[in-house]
This record gives C-alpha cells, sequence and structure tokens, in this order.
C-alpha cells in the first residue's frame, strides 16, 4: 500500500539525480538526465544557450480539413468571438509546432548521445482561442525542459467547438456537445500526427541538427492538453474508436495519412506529464475501467501503458480530480453540427444520444483516479502531487507547498513542475521505479490562505495534526536503516547521526539547489543554522557508509 503523505513533500526523487543507466564520461555543461552523468543537482542552462525552431509544418497540404465554427444563436466557446462559419482546406499554416532545444555548441552530451523529448500540448478547452502559448504557458514549460537536456516540442492542433450549457445537477462532467465531441478527436488525430511527424523527420535526419532517442519520447499537456497528451499514452486507435467511432467516417482515421510522418509508423510513450488534465473512458467500463486500459498492448501484446506524474488542484471545478458523468447533449441545437470534408459541407449528429438524462455516456477521469487505476489494478509507477488550493490551472495561491512566488507570477511553479517530471522520468527509465516509497503528496498546511477545513483536501487531517508532524517523518529507501533523526529549534537544524562514521550532509531547495552543505567527521551531533533561509520547504539528506537518508524540513 502506497503512504499518503499529510505534508506535500517530494523526497524520495531526489536519490535519482545521483543514478544514470547509460553513462559517458564528458558531457560537458549539462548533464542528460537520461544518458549522462548525473550530480546532485542537475546544472541548468541559462535561455541564451536554447535554439529553438519555430512554426514547423507538420500537416500535409490540402489534407486536413476544419472548420472555422460560430452562429450567433448557438452557444459560443469561452472566447466569446462570433464569425461567419467557414470551412479552410489548407491547414498546414495552423499546424505546426515549435522546437526548444539545447545549442550543440555549448552542449558536448548532445554532440555524442541523442536526447530525449517531450511532446507538450497546450489548453483552451478545445476553443477557438486556444493557442501555444496561451493558458498555461506552454512555451515556458519547453524552455525549461530544454534548459535541462530534453528537446520540447510545443504542438498546435485545430481547435474549435460550440459549447453546451445544459448542466447535470451535482455533476461536473455535464454534456458534450457534437461539436465539442468532433473538436476532441481532431485534437487526438493531430497529436498522433504531430508525433508521427517529429519521429520521421528524425528517422530521414532531416535538418535542424537535434536528435532525439525515439526510445525515449514524454508527452505532457495543460488541462485540454492533458486530455490530448494521456490518449496518446494510454490509448490505441481502436480504444479511441470505442469512444469516437462514429467520428471516424466524418473526420477519417485516427492514423490519417494527412501528416508529414508516415500513418504506419509506431511509437511508445516512455513517461507522461498530465497538468490538471483528464481522460474520457466509455461508460461501458464504469465497473471494471481497468478492463479498458488493459487492451493498451502493442502487436505482441506487451502493456504500452506508461508511468505518470500528475499535478492537480484539489478544488478543481473543470476537470474533476477523482471521476464525473459525461452526458451527450439531449437538445437538437448541441447533438448535431456542421463538418468540413473533401467533399464539402456536411452534418454530425452524436449517434448514441439518449433523450434520458440520467444516462451517462462517458466517465471523465481526473488525476487522482487515474493515479489510483495506473499504480492499483496496472501496477505502473505514478506520483501525484495535490495542492488544497488550486483550482483549476495556475493562480496566485496554488505553489504546491514549495513557496514559490505565486503571488507575483502565477508561473513561477513552472520550473518546479518540470524539475520533478525529469527526476520522476529518470526513475522510471533507469528502473528504479521500485524506490518511490511514497508517491503520493497533498500540500495540506496552507500557509496562503489560512488551514480553516474549507481550504484543505480530504487527505489533510486538522491543523495541530499537521503542525505535529514537522520534521520527525523519516522516509527511507527500500531495506535502510535510519541513519539520523532531526529536530527543529526555531532556525536550527539539529540532526543526530545513530551510526559512527564519516557523514556527508546536504541541504537543498525543492529544485534541488543547495542551501547548506556540510561534512561531519565522526560527529554524533551536528547543527544546520538556516537562520538565513527563505521560509518553504527544504531536502536534508544525509550520506554515510554508501547509504542515502532523506527527509523534509519546513522552514517558516
Amino acid at each position: 500500500m502506497k503512504k499518503k503523505l499529510t505534508h506535500f513533500f517530494p523526497v524520495i526523487l531526489s536519490l535519482f539525480f545521483f543514478i544514470s543507466k547509460a553513462q559517458t564520461s564528458d558531457c560537458g555543461l549539462l548533464s542528460n538526465p537520461l544518458n549522462c552523468n548525473i550530480s546532485p543537482v542537475i546544472p541548468i542552462l541559462g535561455d541564451e544557450n536554447i535554439a529553438t525552431e519555430l512554426g514547423v509544418k507538420y500537416a500535409q497540404k490540402n489534407k486536413i480539413f476544419d472548420i472555422s465554427y460560430y452562429n450567433s444563436d448557438q452557444f459560443l466557446s469561452d472566447c466569446g468571438t462570433v464569425a461567419p462559419y467557414s470551412c479552410t482546406s489548407d491547414l498546414t499554416d495552423m499546424l505546426t509546432y515549435d522546437v526548444y532545444f539545447p545549442s550543440p555548441g555549448v552542449y558536448s552530451c548532445y554532440r555524442k548521445n541523442p536526447l530525449p523529448a517531450i511532446v507538450l500540448f497546450h489548453g483552451g478547452g478545445f476553443s477557438d482561442c486556444s493557442s501555444p502559448d496561451g493558458t498555461g504557458g506552454i512555451a515556458q514549460y519547453c524552455m525549461e525542459f530544454a534548459k535541462r537536456g530534453f528537446i520540447a516540442f510545443n504542438v498546435q492542433y485545430r481547435t474549435g467547438r460550440i459549447k453546451d450549457p445544459q448542466s447535470v445537477a451535482g455533476e461536473t462532467g455535464n454534456y458534450m456537445s457534437a461539436s465539442n465531441f468532433l473538436a476532441i478527436y481532431r485534437a487526438y488525430q493531430d497529436a498522433r500526427g504531430s508525433v508521427r511527424s517529429i519521429l520521421s523527420r528524425q528517422l530521414s535526419n532531416t535538418p535542424p541538427p537535434y536528435r532525439i532517442d525515439p526510445d525515449n519520447i514524454y508527452v505532457g499537456g495543460v488541462s485540454a492538453g492533458g486530455f490530448v497528451a494521456l490518449s496518446l499514452a494510454y490509448y490505441t486507435p481502436d480504444m479511441l474508436y470505442e469512444i469516437f467511432g462514429d467520428a471516424q467516417p466524418k473526420l477519417g482515421s485516427l492514423n490519417e495519412n494527412a501528416y508529414k510522418g508516415s500513418p504506419d509508423i509506431n511509437f511508445k510513450i516512455k513517461g507522461v506529464l498530465n497538468l490538471w488534465g483528464g481522460t474520457y473512458i466509455p461508460a461501458a467500463y464504469g465497473s471494471s475501467v481497468s478492463g479498458f486500459f488493459v487492451k493498451n498492448i502493442d502487436k505482441r501484446g506487451n502493456s504500452l501503458n506508461p508511468p505518470m506524474i500528475a499535478f492537480q488542484g484539489a478544488q478543481d471545478n473543470v476537470v474533476p480530480v477523482k471521476k464525473a458523468n459525461v452526458y451527450y447533449s439531449v437538445s437538437s441545437s448541441f447533438i448535431k453540427t456542421k463538418v468540413c470534408t473533401d467533399a464539402g459541407d456536411t452534418y454530425y449528429s452524436l449517434s448514441n444520444n439518449d433523450t434520458d438524462k440520467a444516462r451517462k455516456d462517458l466517465i471523465m477521469y481526473g488525476s487522482q483516479n487515474m493515479y489510483d487505476l495506473l499504480t492499483g489494478d496496472l501496477r505502473i509507477p505514478c506520483e501525484l502531487y495535490l495542492d488544497s488550493d488550486m483550482q483549476h490551472g495556475l493562480s496566485d495561491k496554488s505553489d504546491f507547498g514549495t513557496n514559490a512566488n505565486v503571488k507575483q507570477d502565477k508561473t513561477a511553479i513552472i520550473p518546479y513542475f518540470v524539475q520533478r517530471a525529469i527526476a520522476f522520468f529518470q526513475a522510471v527509465s533507469n528502473d528504479f521505479s521500485d524506490k518511490l516509497i511514497d508517491t503520493r503528496f497533498s500540500d495540506c498546511e496552507n500557509f496562503r490562505v489560512g488551514c480553516s477545513p474549507a481550504n484543505n483536501h480530504e487527505d489533510c487531517s486538522s491543523k495541530a495534526a499537521l503542525l505535529s508532524s514537522s520534521a520527525s517523518n523519516i522516509l527511507l529507501q527500500k531495506n535502510g536503516d535510519k541513519i539520523f533523526t532531526v529536530s527543529q529549534s526555531n532556525r536550527s537544524i539539529l540532526i543526530s547521526l545513530n551510526k559512527e562514521g564519516s557523514s556527508d550532509i546536504l541541504l537543498t531547495d525543492l529544485y534541488g539547489n543547495p542551501v547548506k552543505q556540510l561534512f561531519a567527521n565522526h560527529a554524533n551531533r551536528v547543527t544546520i543554522n538556516a537562520a538565513n533561509a527563505a521560509s518553504g520547504v527544504y531536502v536534508l539528506s544525509v550520506q554515510q557508509n554508501g547509504q542515502r537518508q532523506t527527509t523534509k524540513i519546513s522552514l517558516y
């Protein structure tokens, strides 16, 4: 059984900065998390050392058809703009991705080894106003990944849908319109096409000079982009046809030959970064959801389900943390929509619409239920991070217990997301997932808006209980013994060593940046004066005789 911490703290993964599967000796300025030697703190390149290629087209000309929505008598998308209905047959200018990668001239490891890649998808609810630089700041995520040795792709996909304003009392999922249904299908289509294009470019050695490792492809996304990423990772086309089957005759197959990558190119996703996104599951599998996900296999019957690291707010009112029912529209205004094809205008209707409003057609799974499913029945290593204050998306309250200055800049937390994701990807890629002892974290000590029960997640207990836990929570590697115990007196951290021998002591912030570093030679007690450290959560690590123990330290 996984342990649940009542104080958000990612402690175990600091171990994996010391481990690498395939090592090289001279990786230069930056240590590649997957291919090169790893130092306790992953060096980070400056912005000036990141190269970009913007607007790379990945669709074939005149192969993809779409609609520009809007009809003034229908409920609009979130942006509220109105434009005439029209068909567009050449979307190559729209279907592009931007690439961020370490400049080969400053990154010597790059010249020796292909780099891991992460393909990222923006949010925006599949609406017309979505953009790769919009909600969630995907460009910033790409930059942070590139600065840490990844090649990052910021993918644009087709968007546009008309919302169904109907709702079901007590339900988060509400109704799904026909146009929203098709919008999701198109996004999944484009996502698969973008990955095939990326791999095709790699296989053909097409410039520019970034080289990716096809065995280390990761995906991630924000909100709607999280749905897109999860579809790539956990669903085969046949599984998606169980959800969107009747969309195929209108929009083509999910492996449509309309992209600059052969439909025959197969890919396997190594890991997923899910940022307040979710996924859809056919309602027929409601009693046995794992029975749907076991279908995600290759031709040899091997599971394709990858590990996932997820961040979400416990107060999310758009995508449920757990699950919600989704209903197809019952109003004729929303069950039918216009579609553009190479044959001209046509119409699509949700084929299995039912006038019974109590009938659920899909189930929406959020991060927590996905975590429980994957780590439980499917035994896939995952990590889940919950912020007790966070609703949907970044806010000036949601810092996941890191003390990041989100009040000044909501995106200040993004480097933390990326750092944690890379550490997790490193662990699973090097087969150290068995050492992920604690993988579910809740930020419960809510110093930003108070600790009242209304502001805390259900996994959290009272303020008194939270404060009493302090630094006494000792987390160890499997089969390890306690090296030390720790207590605090104001800003003095008192370390009592339980074993004889020299000890390396390191205090870092949650980004892995060293704050204090000491060497104790046969000492029984060591004191760290943290009077000048900023308030927040820190990692205390002690290494002795080849063993390492870590714990959290909270300074407020």
